[in-house]
């Protein structure tokens, strides 16, 4: 139920985590900055997804997916 090129990105992603391209819990504004960065460098990926990872996979207090539709209700 994927999409080619979602199963792209998705690859992509786990090599970079992999390779330590992208930190697994960024921590501090730096880190988060750095994290942020590199995922938005791999193709696939855009603000939204990176605002999301940060703002649920992290908690991070700054994160917020502009344009959700579930937040903007």
């Amino acid at each position: 139920g994927v999409t080619g090129k979602r199963a792209d990105a998705l690859v992509r992603l786990g090599r970079a985590f992999a390779d330590g391209e992208i930190p697994d819990w960024p921590v501090g504004d730096a880190q988060v900055s750095a994290a942020a960065e590199a995922l938005l460098a791999l193709p696939g990926i855009g603000p939204w997804t990176v605002a999301s990872a940060l703002l649920w996979g992290t908690g991070h207090p700054d994160a917020f997916p502009a344009g959700d539709a579930a937040l903007l209700r």
